[in-house]
């Protein structure tokens, strides 16, 4: 006997029982059973309302069906749902709307999958807060993201994305999400941060940082938009000018730039002196600390080299035999090694710093040991306030730079040659061996340098017999080889400004 079709109603469905099969209804609509045969391991009844709906009943459950042809002669049968879960009006209505897809040759089964993807993704990218999406940013930058991570350049850039971590934590923006963010988001956060940067009238946010500062909110700015950029690229979806919240936001906005920092030690004052003088003598301070940050102070001036970059000098980093100084190209901005001359001077400094280190027991890996065992310096802030408050001068680490930018600069009249000393990428291919060999070329010029750097401390000067002897050794060698002799060419500009000093 075939499945019977009647009009469903709520007490045939209440009644269903798998041992009592329905076989008809009575004329008050109620169902006629029969007993279900034991070779049977389910029934169906089908709804006389909406054809193609039927219900069927298992030892288990029962359960709504549609059934019908799709897209060819095979007829396909897709449930919707438990008679227990769902009422018998909704289920109409579905299988109203499934029988309509599988008339059109729609898969109501696939349709509801993609369905629940969607809902599913949607889910996840309302819970992709600018929070997370910030510390997603910070992983794939450490280069501990796998595939996608980057190795650092500047070792400090680390620090500021941590920096706006922080700052940021109590900012409304961290709890937006990703694909909800507009806007207007964008000003409850940023409006606050540089009003309060631009008068100190303006209320300053909970967030940011702890000072009032442009600089920095400029920073919270770039790394927000990288992090945002950043995640629409994973998941494939291009910023446009016009489309990209900070985008629109920039077009509306005419907010400062933080004015450039042109300070630099001037060596030629009484001031300047006076500057220099104090920090030689702090050298050999009661506090072991500040004889660390002296020397590491001095170095950088000698050196011109940008302060992450000596901070994480390390013992295996000198030369002493060959008398050259490594930067390693992890812990430089332009991503490459920097050779320098390692030049009287610093030659001792570094001695004697070595045997300070081993008497105050931080004889490990690092020239410049922190207060903290194990660790590099980091914080010689209170030695700059000393200096200023000997002389009244603020000088930080990076005037130090620019200081040996000038002075060189000055000595040279020769802008290759700042440019090599400074480690400025320039976007060449340069052999290892080659990059050396220009440190041998550039140690008349930092001898030169260091002798006057002692004089104006009022050290005792002693000139080195020949200061250009590296270099004429060096031009011999290209004499010998077709390769140095090539490589000397591109350099005779330099050269040549070297010699007129």
């Amino acid at each position: 006997m075939g499945a019977v079709r009647i009009r469903l109603n709520k007490d045939i469905l209440q009644g269903l029982s798998f041992a009592d099969r329905v076989i008809a209804v009575d004329k008050a609509g109620k169902a006629i059973t029969q007993a279900t045969p034991p070779t049977m391991s389910d029934w169906i009844v089908r709804d006389s309302v909406v054809r193609g709906m039927g219900v069927r009943v298992s030892p288990g459950a029962a359960s709504y069906f549609v059934q019908r042809k799709m897209g060819g002669s095979t007829s396909i049968k897709r449930t919707l749902g438990k008679v227990s879960d769902i009422t018998l009006d909704l289920a109409r209505r579905r299988a109203q709307e499934w029988l309509g897809m599988m008339a059109s040759g729609k898969d109501p089964l696939v349709e509801k999958q993609a369905s629940q993807r969607a809902s599913t993704a949607q889910r996840k990218r309302d819970r992709q807060s600018m929070r997370v999406v910030y510390a997603d940013y910070m992983t794939a930058k450490s280069g501990s993201g796998g595939e996608e991570g980057v190795q650092l350049g500047k070792a400090s850039t680390a620090t500021d994305r941590s920096k706006v971590a922080k700052w940021m934590d109590t900012s409304p923006l961290w709890a937006v999400s990703l694909h909800a963010l507009t806007v207007d988001d964008l000003e409850k956060t940023f409006d606050p941060l540089f009003n309060a940067a631009l008068s100190e009238k303006a209320k300053k946010p909970a967030w940011g940082p702890k000072k009032r500062s442009l600089s920095s909110a400029w920073k919270i700015w770039r790394y927000t938009k990288a992090a945002y950029n950043n995640a629409l690229a994973k998941e494939g979806v291009a910023s446009r000018r016009g489309v990209s919240p900070f985008a629109a936001l920039e077009t509306t906005r005419n907010w400062p730039k933080p004015k450039t920092r042109t300070t630099y030690l001037d060596t030629s004052k009484a001031t300047g002196q006076a500057w220099l003088a104090q920090l030689v003598a702090m050298r050999d301070h009661e506090r072991p600390e500040v004889g660390v940050a002296a020397d590491y102070l001095i170095c950088l001036l000698l050196w011109g080299a940008r302060k992450e970059e000596i901070e994480r000098l390390q013992w295996r980093d000198i030369d002493f035999a060959e008398d050259i100084v490594v930067l390693r190209e992890e812990n430089t901005k332009s991503g490459r090694a920097h050779y320098l001359p390692l030049t009287p001077w610093a030659r001792t400094i570094l001695e004697e710093r070595r045997a300070k280190n081993r008497a105050w027991e931080r004889d490990g890996d690092w020239v410049f040991p922190s207060r903290h065992h194990g660790k590099h310096i980091a914080n010689f802030r209170g030695v700059l306030l000393e200096l200023k408050k000997e002389t009244g001068l603020w000088i930080t680490a990076h005037d130090l730079r620019r200081t040996f930018a000038t002075e060189t600069a000055i000595q040279t009249q020769n802008i290759l040659l700042v440019s090599a000393a400074l480690n400025h990428s320039s976007g060449a291919s340069t052999t290892r061996g080659y990059i050396r060999n220009i440190a041998n070329m550039l140690r008349p010029v930092f001898e030169v340098r260091e002798i006057e750097l002692r004089r104006t401390a009022g050290l005792e000067i002693e000139a080195p017999e020949d200061p250009f002897a590296d270099l004429e050794a060096f031009l011999a060698r290209a004499k010998r080889s077709p390769t140095s002799r090539k490589a000397v060419a591109t350099k005779i500009p330099m050269i040549l400004g070297l010699l007129a000093t």
